[in-house]
């Protein structure tokens, strides 16, 4: 309850001038520490119905949290297998060049050289280099589940969950298997928590 500090009059609540005097209302300016407290609630993502709980909430940080280590990982093993791919097509097209100049005057150890060195070179620099193209691309498709964890989880839960994409991991990943696995359990054992996520996720949208 507030009083007009002209006349002394109560006045009602939002009301701008003293239905009494006509006096303006003085509004009280908030401290700098409500302000900050102001700011950090509306700069808040709004991703959460208050409906979710701390384990709810939890999980979702944690599959975010897995999803961009996994990110890194198949960015770090690109750039790692491509790297390798260029060092070894070097290493064996050397073998080669030697093999050609010793061909001068013995044929049958020049040629051995020659053909050595120019099937590694194609092999293990093709292999390592397409392995890294691979490893580039899964990282490229990967920010569409991470951006949308914490919207539509069930884009996220379909990646997380699937057999196909942990074979995919395992076969191509490097160190991004071991963040994969941990998520697909996840997604195995706390589906009750899925489903309230997934059903909160549609109530809110």
């Amino acid at each position: 309850m507030s009083y007009c500090i002209k006349c002394g009059k109560e006045i009602k609540e939002g009301a701008a001038f003293c239905i009494e005097c006509g006096a303006p209302v003085e509004k009280e300016i908030p401290t700098a520490s409500e302000q900050n407290e102001a700011l950090a609630v509306s700069a808040k993502p709004q991703t959460f119905n208050e409906e979710f709980n701390t384990e709810e909430r939890e999980f979702l940080d944690n599959t975010h949290k897995l999803l961009r280590w996994e990110l890194k990982a198949w960015s770090i093993a690109s750039k790692f297998w491509i790297v390798m791919g260029i060092v070894y097509a070097v290493i064996f097209s050397l073998y080669a060049l030697i093999g050609m100049a010793m061909s001068v005057e013995n044929h049958f150890v020049g040629g051995f050289f020659t053909g050595f060195g120019i099937v590694f070179a194609l092999f293990c620099g093709g292999t390592f280099i397409g392995f890294g193209i691979v490893n580039k691309k899964a990282a490229q498709r990967l920010p569409q589940y991470i951006n949308t964890v914490y919207t539509d989880f069930s884009i996220s839960y379909k990646r997380c969950g699937n057999i196909g994409m942990l074979v995919f991991n395992v076969i191509f990943g490097v160190v991004s298997p071991i963040f994969f696995i941990i998520n697909f359990v996840r997604m195995k054992v706390n589906r009750k928590a899925i489903e309230r996520i997934m059903k909160n996720q549609n109530i809110q949208g």
